[in-house]
């Protein structure tokens, strides 16, 4: 393998497309430009090379991975929020919640919510209560059971499993804390934790009488009813965005977002729409 194709592989490593180019974040970027010019001015004075590579190093960062500090999509918009600069901050697109079918407002799934209720009820891995409905105890030991097994898979596996998970003939790359599924028409973004649920889903839902097209459909809505948490096997909880990361600019625009989010690492599992499922 020559010099380029290495370094071209190196850097395909490094680069994370969902917070770059028109995902990018402003904010973020200033904050790590400001951090890295800080730094360099710091080493510059100590030793000139220093500084510039420094520079160097930390501006590549920015342009490959968006930010150069771990962790500045959760406190960058608050640093600059005082600014009297208005920064869009919106979320990056295609990085939210996410769903295996990659259905939105633009690509409705084939199936509605009531159908996929029905079946999931006709199957018996729902059952109605008095006023709500459960999920299966069998069922759930089985999801859990299988959500715990890809939770030891290196990424690369989990990013294989996801795409076999897929009703469409995909592939899945890994890109950091994401798994990008692609080959669909358009690429749909997961993070590891509901790519886990969802893929652990579709492939319990095999071992019961739902229809192996309906199953990836039936993932999403089943999400609703996650009591651990894949990341961490936390307990799930309903809360809002405000008392949990929920990702870059979701507590600044969306505060009040309902959702289903991990008590002990704040991962957030399922954002509630204004209209129930």
């Amino acid at each position: 393998m020559s010099f380029i194709d290495s370094l071209g592989e190196a850097i395909e490593e490094i680069r994370r497309p969902e917070y770059t180019g028109k995902n990018r974040c402003d904010s973020c970027t200033v904050v790590n430009a400001v951090i890295v010019a800080v730094v360099g001015l710091l080493l510059y004075r100590v030793r000139k090379p220093l500084g510039y590579l420094a520079v160097a190093v930390g501006t590549a960062l920015i342009y490959l991975r968006g930010y150069v500090v771990p962790g500045t999509p959760s406190f960058a918009p608050d640093l600059v929020r005082p600014l009297p600069i208005d920064f869009e901050h919106d979320d990056p697109e295609g990085v939210g919640s996410g769903s295996l079918t990659g259905e939105d407002d633009d690509n409705p799934s084939e199936f509605d919510g009531e159908e996929l209720i029905e079946a999931l009820a006709a199957s018996g891995v729902i059952e109605a209560g008095e006023e709500e409905l459960f999920l299966n105890n069998s069922f759930r030991e089985s999801w859990e059971a299988r959500i715990e097994e890809l939770r030891e898979l290196e990424p690369e596996a989990l990013a294989d499993r996801t795409a076999a998970a897929s009703p469409h003939d995909v592939e899945g790359e890994v890109y950091g804390d994401r798994i990008l599924i692609k080959g669909a028409g358009r690429d749909i973004w997961l993070s590891h934790p509901i790519a886990m649920a969802e893929t652990a889903a579709v492939e319990t839902l095999s071992n019961w009488d739902v229809d192996a097209g309906m199953r990836a459909a039936a993932a999403e809505p089943l999400r609703t009813f996650i009591e651990l948490c894949p990341a961490c096997g936390g307990e799930v909880r309903e809360t809002t965005l405000r008392n949990c990361c929920g990702g870059p600019g979701s507590t600044q625009r969306r505060p009040g977002q309902l959702v289903l989010a991990c008590e002990d690492c704040d991962t957030v599992l399922f954002e509630f729409s204004d209209v129930a499922v």
